[in-house]
């Protein structure tokens, strides 16, 4: 019973870690392309 439990909190920490990992990587992306869009402009102007 309490390895089952325990499995559950530790997939679910997993999960959330995995999430939070990808919204690092994808805010950092939009950050990117936003920088290189400001770039371009200011080489357009």
């Amino acid at each position: 019973m309490r390895s089952a439990v325990s499995r559950i909190l530790v997939d679910h920490a997993r999960r959330r870690h995995r999430a939070k990992r990808a919204g690092q990587a994808s805010r950092c992306l939009w950050t990117r392309v936003w920088w290189w869009r400001l770039r371009n402009q200011t080489a357009i102007c």
